[in-house]
């Protein structure tokens, strides 16, 4: 699996998976918040201390680099 970047999607589970290494390694988890989240609510605190990456009308986004993809998932089911 290339390393790139996974957004997960709970509300119709969605993956995107992409990028080479090279663009993966020079953006942070922050840029890619921002490039896949714009319109969104950002970074939106939990009532149990946790942070949601995006959330919009129907859909809460969980962002993340592909070799924490198994992270990404659980944080999104949570």
């Amino acid at each position: 699996m290339k390393a790139g970047a996974w957004v997960a999607a709970i509300g119709g589970l969605a993956f995107v998976q992409g990028a080479s290494s090279a663009w993966a390694h020079a953006l942070t988890e922050a840029d890619l918040v921002d490039r896949y989240c714009a319109g969104m609510i950002k970074e939106f605190p939990n009532p149990d201390g946790t942070r949601t990456d995006c959330i919009s009308d129907t859909h809460a986004i969980e962002v993340d680099f592909s070799k924490k993809w198994a992270e990404a998932i659980g944080q999104a089911l949570h």
